[in-house]
């Protein structure tokens, strides 16, 4: 019998977008199982201080040495944690690149964010010889144009019955709420100096999805029946926002923005991850289209964020514009997801039939 084995750094029920799509996965494939490093520690008892890429290495010659993994049976990994062994029963799902660069910049020789990570998983994706299966169309495309790799194309996916637009009215509010994602301070790929520059220039509620959530606890806290008609999960107060801002320089398939569109919250962002693909069909006026405004990434500057910011701010009153970036997100449903998966595997490995 024929196994699908997940494998990763991080176990499934760890914070984090590959633990998310770990998680995501094994609803649509239920008899899969998922290994991480942590398995391998509980098993040697110990937890060797090298590389990430080596720890890949171990986990896989460990599953292999106990009998947990068969020659036959379809690896499906993060990255290099696919591992080296029976390349062609073995699929590298690519979340990112390490250097968190587009070609032109690397081509004018931007140095990357991780040089190290960034070699290793050249590298392994050019020599192990595993199959390839991309997040969004914008890693297929910086894949190929940058290094010649081809992958096929199976986007991150969102629950929607969990993501859904708000039953509170945002109606009186004195200013409207803008939330973001950035929770690691000074991080310039994410955007931080971006935030900063916005909350120095427009008369807005800025604050981070965790600092909104930690906010409306401690209000609830303290008045528990004046602040909304129910007690709200963290989604659902991201569903309050009047605009979510990602001042990305660099996407692998953001799960925040996706959230955000489920919720039908507009957004400003840049044409990464998934936006990447959606700039290529958005029917927009003047940018500003359903989803909200997708900004060029070669135009990236915390002044262009906020000049769009303070745009999409202004068409929020008008009553004859509006937004409805849930149904765009809908062709990416959890649903699809599985299905696009399941389709996959039938075809590569004959696995379903």
């Amino acid at each position: 019998m024929t196994n699908i084995i997940l494998t990763s750094f991080t176990g499934h029920e760890a914070s984090g977008g590959v633990p998310r799509w770990v998680r995501d996965f094994m609803k649509g494939f239920p008899e899969a199982k998922s290994y991480c490093w942590q398995d391998v520690v509980d098993d040697i008892g110990q937890n060797t201080a090298v590389p990430e890429w080596q720890k890949a290495h171990v986990l896989n010659n460990w599953l292999l040495s106990t009998g947990r993994r068969k020659k036959d049976d379809i690896i499906i990994g993060d990255g290099w944690w696919a591992g080296y062994y029976y390349p062609d029963h073995t699929v590298s799902v690519c979340h990112g690149i390490w250097s968190h660069l587009i070609k032109e910049e690397a081509d004018a020789g931007v140095p990357p964010d991780m040089p190290h990570h960034h070699r290793e998983q050249v590298s392994y994706r050019k020599n192990s010889g595993t199959k390839l299966v991309a997040v969004s169309r914008f890693i297929q495309h910086q894949m190929d144009i940058q290094f010649g790799f081809k992958a096929e194309v199976i986007n991150n996916a969102i629950d929607l019955e969990e993501f859904k637009p708000s039953e509170e009215s945002k109606e009186g509010r004195d200013k409207p709420l803008i939330i973001h994602g950035i929770n690691d301070r000074g991080n310039e790929n994410k955007g931080w100096s971006h935030i900063q520059h916005l909350k120095g220039n427009i008369d807005a509620n800025i604050l981070s999805l965790d600092q909104t959530y930690r906010e409306y606890k401690m209000m609830r806290k303290q008045t528990p029946s004046a602040i909304f008609s129910k007690e709200l999960t963290k989604h659902e107060v991201l569903a309050l926002a009047d605009l979510v801002v990602i001042p990305s320089g660099y996407e692998g398939n953001s799960y925040f923005l996706m959230e955000s569109l489920a919720c039908d919250v507009p957004v400003v962002a840049y044409n990464v991850g998934l936006l990447y693909e959606i700039k290529k069909s958005y029917t927009a006026i003047n940018n500003v289209g359903e989803v909200g405004i997708i900004m060029d990434r070669s135009k990236r500057s915390k002044e262009e964020t906020l000049l769009n910011a303070e745009r999409l701010i202004d068409r929020l009153p008008e009553k004859d514009f509006t937004f409805h970036p849930r149904d765009l997100v809908k062709s990416y449903s959890i649903e699809k997801f599985h299905e696009q998966w399941k389709t996959y595997l039938k075809k590569e490995f004959n696995y379903g039939c």
